[in-house]
């Protein structure tokens, strides 16, 4: 199981020094977070079926009864791939989606009908062909598609059944079954549950790509690096105000629900020159840096000072500081 979990660890997580991290502590991760690790990746639903597989190979009958076990998770998977063919009276549209810069927010650029998922991926693989490498790389915008049928051969209404999310390359990412609870598995990463390396003061990647831009963060709260909220950061708003959340359940994005995979798959010790209107992250990292008290002193500050919600001003955050040197 051990050197399982590790081929699972280096296959799907992309960040070099979250990868080599959660290797060195692989004997501590419990089973549901190499199996929530799986289905929220950046890979196709077909190689996180291959990998449940082999981790269902090690659970016990008894515990592939388990709703939330390797074996049934690879089983809602399966469900979903055969979900891809239609029968009578069944339809895609195929919506395709981006990152709409001037409101921060998701935009749907187009949809069209389609009659097989042939049809959808000829549309989708000679779109993304026409791009260049660093534009692939770049890429801000994905596919939904979604399944319908009509409700009875009487009536001409349509039931929503499934939605796919479909990345700028093709790989069908993740998958819900709009009836069902458990098409939740392979539905996103948003709230992935895992230890990272990072410490107080770091200024960290932020990639989601391809729902949203590039960004960065400084930890500022790491407590036990287990629970669910431990890890704060705080983050440069898209309005340019100072936000706090926590990392693990992917709000540095100010709580966008489109933004679908976990920033822990991609998050790095930032090196470099921060973009302008980041420039406040390295005065807040130089402040708190590796003092927890200040880090939870400094989130309760914006916690208590910021009534919109929606962030405080960064004047503000340079007066905070500069009263406590």
């Amino acid at each position: 199981m051990r050197e399982l979990y590790i081929k699972i660890i280096k296959r799907y997580i992309e960040s070099k020094q979250m990868r080599d991290y959660l290797v060195s502590i692989v004997d501590k991760l419990e089973k549901w977070q190499i199996i929530e690790l799986i289905c929220g990746a950046r890979a196709g639903i077909k190689d996180k079926i291959d990998s449940l597989l082999w981790l269902s190979e090690f659970e016990t009958d008894d515990e592939k009864k388990d709703e939330k076990s390797a074996y049934n998770t690879a089983k809602i998977g399966k469900r979903f791939l055969d979900e891809l063919v239609l029968r009578q009276g069944e339809i895609f549209l195929n919506m395709e989606y981006g990152y709409d810069d001037e409101k921060a927010e998701e935009k749907i650029w187009g949809a069209a009908p389609h009659f097989s998922v042939k049809s959808v991926m000829k549309y989708v693989n000679e779109e993304f062909e026409e791009l260049n490498e660093q534009e692939k790389e770049d890429a801000l915008y994905w596919y939904r598609l979604e399944k319908y049928a009509l409700q009875n051969d009487d009536d001409d209404e349509l039931d929503w059944l499934y939605y796919y999310t479909i990345a700028p390359n093709g790989e069908i990412w993740y998958a819900r079954d709009l009836g069902k609870d458990e098409g939740r598995a392979f539905d996103d990463s948003q709230d992935l549950n895992l230890p990272v390396p990072f410490e107080v003061g770091d200024i960290i990647t932020i990639d989601c790509r391809p729902f949203a831009h590039v960004k960065h963060g400084v930890i500022i709260e790491k407590g036990d690096n287990w629970g669910c909220c431990s890890v704060q950061c705080a983050w440069i708003t898209e309005k340019e105000k100072i936000r706090t959340g926590a990392l693990k359940h992917s709000t540095l994005f100010d709580d966008k629900s489109f933004i679908r995979v976990s920033p822990l798959y991609r998050a790095e010790l930032f090196v470099g020159e921060l973009p302008q209107k980041e420039q406040q992250l390295k005065e807040i990292s130089k402040f708190i840096y590796r003092n927890e008290e200040k880090g939870r002193n400094f989130y309760n500050y914006v916690s208590e000072t910021d009534k919109s919600g929606k962030g405080i001003e960064v004047e503000k955050i340079k007066r905070y500081i500069h009263e406590l040197l």
